[in-house]
């Protein structure tokens, strides 16, 4: 329900000059959004329902998740955040029923940051425990829910909404209740390609409604029964065990290099606990119910050939590229490439002997196809896009989005990211070394 205005407020307007064009910074808006990181920032505890919503490059809805989050921040205790409901998960047939707590072991923003997972795995009817590293199970939830599920209020160690408070257009959309609080929508036009629509509480200054852009591609989180007043128990972070179910811990994952890259090791921990099983040639081992351990091919495997059609009309074979390191981010139109590894593609893309293309799976015909072409051509990211690349990631073993694979001058794997990665990393990953 659209409210209007409660009072009139003068709003002071600045002008700036980006990429040689003038563009509009609505003070008052600029000091909401600043208002929002601060109060996002100095949370010590939250309960809310978040769900997110990716719609398709052709603008159709696409998958949703609706979880219940449960944060404490406290300064005396580590950062506990529990995740319950149902969420979307890519790869895995549609939305699981999940109950996940993540329990931070370092300083959020440390590198790596360290976490102690505990999950509810329905399959195996067991409450597993594991910490993250070496691309373990434990990962592969603080991907899923950290980045996917918090959106504004992850704790990654960065400013909240430090690219927006940069945006080269802020601009005051309307006042519009969310969930009975009402809230100012703001327009963020970040850098001419990417935009930013947020609805900030007037009273409490958190975010109830978030939603990232490019071109065609989306996606968005509305957050719904907010509360900050009551801390939570232990008792309301802590993943049950169901009756029938027993607890176990996993081994602590350390990275183990495979004596053959034809006959990988399982991983410590590994699915279903089965130390003895030896998974296909080349491969991680597929998971079973919830547990999606880490894809991609190890490293020495080699790549499989492959050839795609390009934005450009063009078609891009892997056999031309023989010689030259090749990065292939996947992507798909719920989870789109962000700003920040967009700019890492397009540095190592730069370089003389490393070719880097985006691969856009899931597409639903020529629509979808017809709007990456269009991002591309609008946003000029400086990297090519691929179009329909679903059956070269089942062949890489991709079994979420965004990942990376990079591919040495010789044809095999040198190494694989899932989620986003720095530009340092990817740099490294594509160096002689």
């Amino acid at each position: 329900m659209s409210l209007t205005r409660f009072a009139f407020v003068p709003v002071a307007t600045v002008l700036v000059f980006a990429a040689g064009l003038m563009a509009q910074v609505d003070a008052a808006a600029k000091q909401m959004i600043e208002d929002a990181s601060k109060a996002v920032s100095e949370l010590q505890h939250v309960t809310m329902t978040v769900k997110t919503s990716q719609p398709g490059a052709g603008g159709a809805a696409g998958p949703s998740s609706e979880v219940a989050v449960t944060m404490l921040k406290g300064k005396e205790t580590p950062l506990q955040t529990r995740y319950k409901g149902s969420l979307f998960i890519v790869g895995e047939g549609g939305n699981k029923d999940v109950d996940v707590l993540i329990v931070a072991q370092d300083a959020p923003g440390a590198s790596p940051a360290r976490r102690l997972i505990t999950w509810r795995d329905d399959t195996l009817k067991k409450v597993l425990t594991q910490p993250t590293g070496a691309n373990s199970v434990s990962d592969i939830w603080v991907s899923r829910l950290e980045r996917l599920v918090l959106g504004p209020f992850e704790p990654n160690g960065k400013t909240p909404f430090e690219s927006e408070i940069r945006g080269r257009s802020i601009e005051v959309v309307e006042t519009k209740e969310f969930d009975g609080v009402p809230c100012q929508v703001i327009k963020v036009d970040v850098d001419g390609k990417l935009t930013r629509t947020l609805a900030i509480g007037l009273v409490d200054k958190l975010p109830r409604f978030y939603e990232r852009r490019l071109g065609g591609l989306a996606q968005n989180w509305t957050f719904t029964k907010v509360s900050t007043d009551k801390a939570p128990t232990a008792k309301d972070l802590e993943v049950a065990t169901p009756k029938g179910f027993t607890a176990q811990r996993l081994a602590d994952p350390t990275p183990v290099a495979p004596k053959n890259p034809a006959q990988p090791a399982n991983p410590p921990g590994g699915p279903a606990g089965e130390p003895g099983k030896t998974p296909p040639a080349g491969t991680t081992p597929k998971g079973t119910g919830l547990r999606n351990p880490p894809g991609g091919l190890i490293p020495g495997a080699a790549a499989p050939a492959w050839e795609l059609a390009s934005v450009d009309n063009s078609t891009v074979k892997s056999a031309d590229l023989k010689g030259k390191t090749v990065v292939l981010a996947f992507f798909g139109p719920q989870f789109p490439l962000s700003s920040s590894m967009s700019t890492a593609l397009q540095k190592v893309s730069s370089e003389s002997n490393t070719k880097a293309f985006g691969v856009a799976c899931r597409l639903q015909g020529d629509a979808d196809v017809a709007a990456i072409k269009k991002t591309w051509a609008d946003s000029n990211p400086g990297f090519p896009a691929l179009v329909n690349g679903d059956d070269l990631a089942s062949q890489l073993n991709i079994r979420g989005f965004p990942s990376v694979i990079v591919i040495s001058p010789d044809g095999t794997v040198k190494q694989f990211f899932e989620g986003d990665v720095t530009a340092d990393k990817l740099a490294d990953a594509t160096s002689a070394k």
